[in-house]
């Protein structure tokens, strides 16, 4: 969008300066046709060899003038130009530190997540220990029956703590 601007004030600066290159031209081509042949012009008086000289001087500094002009407008435009580039520059590693900051909070969340759901299973793995320890020394197997009960009610609450199904 901003090039597009640029260039057509560029454009539009080249035109004006082509038009008064025109002038000038016209303005030169007409002294030529009203003092006639290029010998008749060598003959003239040294005001109006002056005058041409003035004419073609005007002509050039106004041409000088309008390309200081449009050099400044280059230079302002440059600027500003070297300005969106930095603001989008900075736009950019902001959006890319977001990112790397999202990644790593999603994989704290994980991790936490991870962790609690170990930590509730905790228990379970303990009675069931406990519930193996008991039954060994005991020939009958009614206790170990009750205990993996215990364990397996737990389990099946810590599931549904979790919101999770069978």
């Amino acid at each position: 969008m901003m090039k597009n601007e640029i260039n057509n004030e560029i454009k539009k600066d080249n035109e004006q300066s082509k038009n008064n290159e025109v002038i000038c031209e016209d303005a030169a081509d007409n002294g030529e046709a009203a003092h006639g042949t290029i010998d008749e012009a060598a003959n003239e008086s040294k005001n109006g060899a002056s005058q041409e000289a003035c004419d073609e001087a005007s002509c050039e500094a106004s041409v000088n003038e309008e390309i200081e002009k449009l050099k400044s407008q280059l230079n302002e435009k440059t600027k500003q130009c070297e300005e969106y580039f930095n603001m989008l520059q900075r736009t950019a590693a902001e959006f890319d530190n977001y990112k790397k900051r999202a990644i790593k909070e999603k994989e704290a969340i994980y991790t936490d997540a991870l962790s609690d759901v170990v930590a509730s299973f905790l228990p379970v793995a303990d009675n069931m220990e406990r519930a193996l320890q008991a039954s060994a020394g005991d020939a009958d197997f009614k206790s170990l029956k009750e205990g993996v009960e215990l364990v397996h009610r737990q389990f099946k609450e810590i599931m549904q703590n979790l919101a999770l199904r069978r």
